[in-house]
């Protein structure tokens, strides 16, 4: 798990093996018992949301470390068909935890999505 950084963050674009596009993403959450998760990219120079993943939770998909649960590896899959849509872009990541009360936390992030893989 590495935290992304308030300022300067970078998310690096990756060539899935069936010819979509992702980033990796993590999340770290406390004083929640998560039963779902949702991950939401939205690109800032149009507003569109070019990824939104919903998922469950099953049990050891988050490990406690240092007072607090990680999830770490997620694929966050983006609706484009070129990596031209979304590299260089600003975008706006959103994880919202929840839990069986359907209670959530919530924090979002700002990033720009690169590309350095030749």
């Amino acid at each position: 798990f590495v935290p992304i950084p308030d300022e300067g963050a970078e998310l690096e674009l990756v060539h899935g093996p069936q010819g979509g596009w992702h980033v990796h993403l993590s999340l770290r959450a406390r004083g929640i018992a998560p039963t779902g998760l949702i991950y939401e990219i939205t690109r800032l120079s149009d507003g569109a949301l070019v990824c939104m993943l919903p998922l469950g939770v099953r049990e050891g998909t988050f490990v406690e470390r240092d007072g607090a649960l990680e999830r770490v590896g997620d694929f966050a899959i983006f609706s484009i068909s070129s990596a031209e849509e979304i590299e260089g872009e600003d975008v706006l990541v959103r994880a919202s935890v929840y839990d069986a009360e359907r209670r959530s936390v919530t924090d979002e992030v700002q990033a720009r999505i690169v590309d350095r893989a030749p």
